[in-house]
C-alpha cells in the first residue's frame, strides 16, 4: 500500500519538473531569439544613421515639389539641407513647448520652438521651425516680410506618445512638430501643407528665436538590448540546472521496499 501512495506523488514531482524544465528551455530560445532580432535592429539603424549622416553633408537640394508630397518617404530626406523660395504668413506662430538641456547657443531650459507657416512660390506652404525661445521671455525678432529664400534642413515630424498632451488651441500650443497633427488644430491656409517641416540654420549669436538647434545625434541602444537579450538567454539554463541539481539533493532516496529513508 506505501508504494502505491509513494509513486503517483513521484510521478507528479517528475512532471512538474519537466514541465518547468520544458518552460526555462523555451524561454532561452525566445530571449536568443530576440538577442538576434536586436543584433538585426542594430544593423537596420546603422544604415539609417549612415545615410543621414550622408544627407546632412551633402548638397543643398530645392525643396520637394508640391506635386510629390502625397506619396514622399519623408524619411529618406530626413536631415537634408534645402533652399525654398516664398514668404512668411501673417499666422501667429503656433509653440512647440521644449525642455532645450543641450543647446547649441546661449540659451537653454524650457521654452518653445516657434513655428512660422511658409507660403511657397509654387503653391503650398510648409512649416518653418525659427528657432528657440525661453519660456519667460516675449520679445524675439519677428520673420522677415517679402519674397525670400530660406536655406533650411528637411525634417520628418515628431511622433506623438500615449501621454502625448492634446494641443491647446486657444493659446497655440503644441507638444511635438507634425504638420499633419497641426493641421488639424488651426488653419493652415489654402493649398496643400507639407508633411515635413523646416529647421533654420543658425542665426547671429544672442538673437532670438535662438536658430540652429537641429539635434544630429541618433538614439541607438540596440547593442545593449542585444546584450540584455544574449545575458538573460545565457543565465536561464544555469539557473534551470541549479535548480534541477538543488531539488535532486533535496529527495529522498527510496529504500528496497519503496519508503523513504
Amino acid at each position: 500500500m506505501a508504494t502505491s501512495n509513494t509513486l503517483p506523488a513521484r510521478s507528479v514531482g517528475r512532471l512538474a519538473r519537466a514541465g518547468f524544465a520544458i518552460v526555462m528551455v523555451a524561454l532561452t530560445a525566445l530571449f536568443a531569439l530576440f538577442g538576434l532580432w536586436q543584433l538585426e535592429r542594430l544593423e537596420w539603424k546603422n544604415r539609417l544613421i549612415a545615410a543621414a549622416e550622408d544627407r546632412a553633408g551633402g548638397p543643398v537640394q530645392a525643396l520637394p515639389p508640391v506635386k510629390s508630397w502625397p506619396e514622399i518617404d519623408v524619411g529618406e530626406y530626413n536631415f537634408t539641407p534645402v533652399t525654398a523660395t516664398g514668404a512668411y504668413a501673417d499666422d501667429e506662430p503656433i509653440r512647440i513647448f521644449i525642455g532645450l538641456s543641450d543647446p547649441k547657443g546661449s540659451f537653454r531650459g524650457p521654452g518653445h520652438w516657434y513655428l512660422a507657416r511658409f507660403e511657397l512660390e509654387g503653391g503650398g506652404s510648409v512649416f518653418v521651425n525659427r528657432g528657440f525661445v525661453p519660456q519667460d521671455i516675449s520679445e524675439f525678432v519677428a520673420p522677415p516680410g517679402g519674397t525670400i529664400t530660406l536655406d533650411a534642413i528637411m525634417r520628418r515630424p515628431e511622433r506623438t506618445g500615449p501621454f502625448t498632451p492634446d494641443a491647446d488651441v486657444n493659446d497655440r500650443l503644441e507638444w511635438v512638430i507634425d504638420p499633419v497633427r497641426i493641421a488639424g488644430s488651426w488653419d493652415t491656409g489654402p493649398g496643400p501643407l507639407a508633411p515635413f517641416y523646416l529647421d533654420l540654420p543658425a542665426g547671429e549669436p544672442g538673437t532670438l528665436p535662438q536658430s540652429g538647434e537641429t539635434d544630429f545625434t541618433f538614439s541607438n541602444k540596440h547593442l545593449e538590448y542585444a546584450l540584455t537579450w544574449f545575458g538573460l538567454a545565457l543565465v536561464t539554463p544555469i539557473l534551470l540546472g541549479a535548480w534541477l541539481w538543488s531539488t535532486r539533493r533535496s529527495r529522498p532516496s527510496l529504500a528496497p521496499d519503496g519508503r523513504g529513508e
